[in-house]
């Protein structure tokens, strides 16, 4: 089990894909996160699966730019800590 495999986007937030980017709506902060492709890809991999595996997370992000999972591996932990911090995920349990 890895420290983030109790978490999960949140249920209320709304969210939409444009083109390459996801919106994140967040109606309890009035707030809306614009993410960018990369960011994106790891909130698409985060919101289908039901444990965020940030290895899984790395390698998806890796496919996606043609690069080794283990170059973006920090990168994806950051992610995940900027995601926890803005209040877009909830801890299960």
């Amino acid at each position: 089990m890895n420290e983030w495999s109790q978490w999960r986007p949140r249920a209320d937030l709304n969210v939409e894909q444009i083109d390459d980017e996801v919106v994140i709506l967040d109606r309890s902060s009035n707030e809306v996160h614009q993410l960018n492709p990369a960011a994106s890809i790891v909130w698409e991999g985060i919101a289908a699966d039901e444990d965020i595996d940030p290895l899984v997370l790395s390698e998806q992000l890796g496919e996606a730019y043609g690069v080794s999972p283990d170059s973006v591996g920090s990168d994806v932990e950051i992610l995940l800590e900027q995601f926890r911090d803005l209040g877009l995920l909830d801890q299960d349990g």
